[in-house]
């Protein structure tokens, strides 16, 4: 491992038995996923109702001798394909935040369609960001059962870079299952070609909904990125050794799952924390224990034996400010220098990551350049191209679709529609 190593060798390993005493007496709750249950249980794991305990040693066993260290994710367009756990990090923009800060007043509002669209193209068009990354915002002029379809089309037209799909049911991770073996004409997906992004719920809880999302992203041979991401002294304890013990226990039976569907399963694990604050009851992001847990983070998984999923330029700042650039700079040059397989939300944070700001994804962008960052493609980073959004929205240029598959896409997605409105809920 390069970079500054935090735990010792015997740290690490008090650690890993740490973690095994959790899995062993307490357990990991997996809730309303018989099947998970089931695959568990054939590979020598005790099922107690709904808590599955693993003998010592079960998890990272199955772990570090199944999943691969290395491996690609193949883009629609083969020049953009990725490798992970290589000696590049792959630097992705921040996702999941409801809120917009207005290009034009840079105040807070309601994401829509078209926001999720300009920063796809700004996606596209930066040298730094080898990934596409998804869930930019959440169109709230789109219906909640549907809205996922338009976004991943958005971003399967707009951008030919890899990506994550959508993850919050079954019923999304199958969708963006289909549309990618549309968009890359690959109806097997024999290639693995999307990234799924699934949070076990600290402490040691994995919802009905991660577990079937795990085995079927797995079972179609593509790959899972499984994260603790816990609020110290909240939902794992304040002590960083403690809270280091729950979260590697928490992803290596996540990443084991995976694994007992099908051997060999591609996987990425990270562990990050924030410290929780009891005063303003709020998480508190750019906080040097976030680095630290980063740090120790990347030891841990990478001794496990597959990619490290790191955080980049998260913030607390409620807009383009020192404390937002001083906050990303702290979390874009740890992860830099562990060299983090794949860096999310390296670009447009804000507020806790409750808002994207395009300003603040510009900045970010220019930052990740100015660094050097490797863009683990061939296609180098420029300066010069990344000094506003304004910049990036005019060297986008539209990536090529053959006409068929923007056509099967389209027809995907209407059908979609009529699928969910004719089911009355989100869940076909």
């Amino acid at each position: 491992m390069s970079g500054f190593a935090l735990l010792t060798d015997p740290d690490i390993e008090r650690l890993f038995a740490s973690a095994d005493e959790l899995l062993e007496n307490v357990g990991l709750e997996i809730r309303d996923d018989a099947g998970a249950l089931e695959q568990l249980d054939a590979v020598g794991a005790r099922i107690d109702g709904t808590r599955v305990r693993f003998p010592a040693g079960l998890a990272t066993a199955l772990v570090r001798e199944r999943a691969p260290a290395r491996f690609h994710q193949h883009a629609r367009n083969p020049q953009r394909s990725v490798e992970f756990g290589g000696e590049h990090p792959i630097f992705a923009p921040a996702s999941g935040p409801a809120f917009m800060r207005d290009p034009d007043t840079g105040r807070r509002r309601y994401a829509t369609l078209s926001d999720f669209e300009r920063v796809a193209r700004m996606t596209q068009a930066s040298s730094v960001l080898a990934h596409a990354g998804g869930g930019y915002c959440e169109p709230s002029d789109r219906g909640p059962e549907t809205r996922h379809l338009d976004m991943l089309q958005a971003q399967l037209l707009l951008t030919d870079k890899p990506l994550t799909g959508a993850i919050r049911d079954a019923a999304q991770v199958r969708d963006s299952l289909e549309m990618m073996a549309i968009a890359c004409d690959d109806p097997d997906l024999a290639q693995c070609s999307l990234l799924n992004l699934f949070n076990i719920e600290p402490p040691l809880v994995m919802p009905g909904h991660v577990a079937a999302g795990i085995r079927m992203t797995a079972a179609a041979g593509q790959a899972c990125l499984i994260s603790s991401y816990s609020m110290l002294g909240m939902t794992s304890p304040a002590s960083l050794p403690a809270a280091l013990a729950q979260m590697l226990a928490e992803v290596q039976a996540g990443a084991a799952l995976a694994q007992c569907v099908r051997p060999g399963a591609p996987v990425i694990c990270g562990i990050y924390a924030v410290p929780f604050s009891m005063s303003a009851m709020r998480p508190i992001f750019g906080a040097i224990e976030s680095a630290l847990v980063m740090t120790a983070g990347a030891q841990l998984v990478q001794r496990l034996g597959v990619p490290f999923r790191a955080d980049g330029a998260v913030t607390s700042a409620k807009t383009l400010d020192a404390q937002a650039g001083r906050d990303a700079a702290l979390g874009l040059g740890v992860a830099a220098l562990h060299k983090g397989a794949l860096v999310l939300h390296a670009a447009g944070w804000l507020e806790a990551g409750l808002s994207f700001s395009c300003d603040k994804f510009a900045h970010d962008v220019a930052a990740l350049a100015a660094m050097g960052a490797d863009t683990g493609t061939d296609r180098p980073a420029h300066c010069s191209d990344v000094t506003s959004a304004a910049d990036l929205l005019h060297a986008w240029c539209r990536p090529e679709m053959p006409p068929a598959r923007a056509a099967a896409l389209k027809a995907f997605v209407e059908d979609g529609r009529l699928r969910y409105q004719g089911a009355g809920s989100a869940t076909p």
